[in-house]
């Protein structure tokens, strides 16, 4: 869901567009809904869900195919709602699974992290080149 928000998110910041302000308020209710079930025993959590973000989220689907049929081809506005409804499956998969998140921002965050700390074990990058050069020296 952190990609899809994303995606409007800097359409509105960069256009002010009122239609990427809409998804963001429907992505927010969504969030806040999560945060309210975070630290919930699973069923509680996934019932929770279910009863509340469900709606929500055929609210924001069914908003985003209408609003897709409006918009412009290949506009801004058109290929965030494209990158969405795309990929709705996956966004909507944490509907019904207690241990799948909303997002997965944190795996991302953990990634970057040790990506970063491992880099000092990395070999600085070589060119072409040298890389055969260097393939021919082993051999």
């Amino acid at each position: 869901m952190a990609h899809a928000r994303r995606k409007f998110f800097e359409l509105h910041a960069t256009n002010k567009s009122m239609l990427a302000e809409q998804a963001l308020r429907y992505i927010q209710l969504l969030y806040e809904i999560e945060r309210e079930v975070r630290d919930l025993k699973p069923d509680l959590r996934r019932r929770i869900r279910q009863e509340k973000a469900v709606p929500v989220m055929n609210m924001l689907h069914a908003w985003m195919i209408a609003q897709r049929d409006l918009v412009p081809e290949g506009s801004a506005i058109s290929r965030a709602l494209d990158y969405s409804l795309k990929r709705w499956a996956a966004l909507s998969r944490y509907l019904d699974d207690w241990a799948v998140p909303i997002d997965n921002n944190w795996c991302e965050v953990r990634h970057e992290v040790a990506y970063r700390s491992c880099s000092s074990l990395r070999e600085p990058p070589v060119s072409p080149g040298e890389s055969r050069r260097l393939n021919q020296e082993r051999l």
